[in-house]
């Protein structure tokens, strides 16, 4: 016995152990003569390799099968084939003849592991025959019900109308253009079926839409109208009786207010148009929230909001977007920060004003207002025209005073240059009205109402 073309020392019994990766051959030597057998390749494996093909088509009919093979087996390998993971009793071969559908495995064993292989579905039955579409159809005069048989390989077809064979309808579809009970007769390598009939009626194509007559909607919000259907249904809506680009499904949805109707047509031959649905819209006014003074103070002040108002209308307000309890008249008296708004409805709709900011951040230091309120401050003349002294603090560079109008907005800002016991304000570009003036010293701040006449 040689290896790889090398003698193997005491390799010369009938047979020979091999245990290790070559190329293995044997010299046979009789009268004088000898001769070599033909190479044998030996490889040791480490691992275990697993796969399956099927020698033909997976899908056959009822009686039929498919052989299933483990590629490249091993002798001295052994096999357990499974459908659906489940051992088959016996099946333990490297290949399995498989009759009956389901998922097959084989799992292979030696002694270097275990593998277990791809699946392989196969799938058996006889024959069914259906049409579609199935139950009832109806048509208009002159228009078509297009019918259509389930397909498969070797199937033939013989359409009938009222259980009669109908001449020449042999295909795998059939156009009906009358009424009547259709169905379909295959024959097939699997045996033969008959379907099921489709019942095709003549009718005049009607058009609806729901809701029908009329409807309101909030403005912001939106309507969807809805036709009726039907086989082969083509659809067209209008609004004012004007084709609306883009709107040929079932339903249509709109925020627009007008009179909407749809025209239903039927293969291209019959159509009809709805009765008209009236969409009206309610569009309250636009909620509105007006501070009636600074939206900026110490603690323990406060600021009416107040909204607009309309007929008929309820309020509700609102902080952080969390309902405020209780708080449902026209004006809310906010006394801590937060976003304020109010809800307003009316006609059975409801809008929200943009928010108001409250900010609370004038307690310095552990000053409060009501202290500063204590100090000699003075304001003159108050009410005032065109000038305005403010005095009683001693004002440093740097220090600011502001007026501003009942919204809170800043109209005067101006910052102190020197060191003064007194300051004069020139208000000629403020019209006439209630301000407020506050003053930003480094020891304090202070706001006081003032009068521009």
């Amino acid at each position: 016995m040689a290896k790889n073309s090398v003698d193997i020392a005491g390799a010369t019994s009938q047979n020979y152990s091999a245990t290790s990766n070559g190329t293995y051959r044997v010299r046979q030597t009789a009268n004088g003569c000898f001769k070599y057998s033909p190479a044998l390749s030996v490889t040791t494996a480490t691992s275990v390799a697993a796969t399956i093909t099927a020698n033909g088509p997976v899908t056959f009919c009822t009686g039929g099968s498919v052989v299933l093979s483990v590629n490249n087996a091993v002798p001295g390998y052994s096999y357990q084939w499974k459908n659906n993971n489940v051992n088959i009793s016996g099946a333990t071969q490297s290949n399995y003849t498989a009759t009956a559908a389901g998922s097959y495995t084989c799992t292979v064993t030696a002694n270097c592991g275990t593998a277990t292989s791809n699946a392989i579905v196969v799938s058996t039955g006889g024959i069914t025959a259906s049409v579609n579409p199935s139950g009832a159809v109806t048509i208009c005069p002159g228009a078509t019900a297009a019918l259509s048989a389930n397909t498969g390989n070797g199937y033939s077809y013989q359409w009938m109308l009222n259980g009669n064979n109908i001449t020449g309808a042999t295909n795998q579809s059939f156009n009906a253009t009358s009424a009547g009970s259709y169905s379909v007769f295959i024959s097939s390598p699997c045996g033969n079926a008959t379907s099921a009939a489709t019942t095709v009626n003549i009718a005049n194509v009607t058009a609806s839409i729901s809701p029908s007559g009329s409807a309101t909607i909030c403005a912001g919000s939106a309507q969807t109208f809805t036709a009726n259907t039907g086989y082969n249904f083509v659809y067209q809506w209008f609004r004012n009786g004007v084709a609306l680009a883009g709107a040929t499904s079932s339903t249509y949805a709109t925020s627009n207010y007008g009179s909407y109707t749809v025209r239903v047509t039927q293969g291209g031959v019959c159509s009809a148009t709805s009765a008209a649905s009236v969409l009206s819209v309610t569009n309250n006014p636009t909620p509105t929230v007006t501070p009636q003074g600074p939206t900026t103070f110490c603690a323990g002040q406060s600021v009416v909001l107040q909204a607009n108002s309309f007929a008929g209308v309820v309020f509700q307000w609102q902080k952080n977007g969390i309902d405020i309890a209780g708080a449902t008249n026209q004006n809310y008296t906010a006394t801590t920060a937060g976003s304020y708004r109010v809800k307003q409805t009316a006609n059975g709709c409801t809008k929200s004003s943009a928010t108001v900011t409250v900010t609370v951040n004038c307690r310095e230091a552990g000053v409060g207002m009501a202290e500063k309120e204590e100090s000699n401050l003075r304001v003159m003349p108050n009410p005032f025209t065109d000038e305005i002294a403010v005095s009683g603090w001693e004002f440093t560079t740097g220090d600011r005073l502001q007026i501003m109008n009942m919204l809170g907005e800043i109209v005067l800002n101006e910052t102190i240059r020197n060191t003064t016991p007194k300051y004069k304000l020139q208000t000629p570009n403020i019209r006439a009205g209630v301000y407020f003036l506050q003053v930003t010293t480094s020891t304090g701040k202070k706001t006081v109402k003032v009068v521009k006449q």
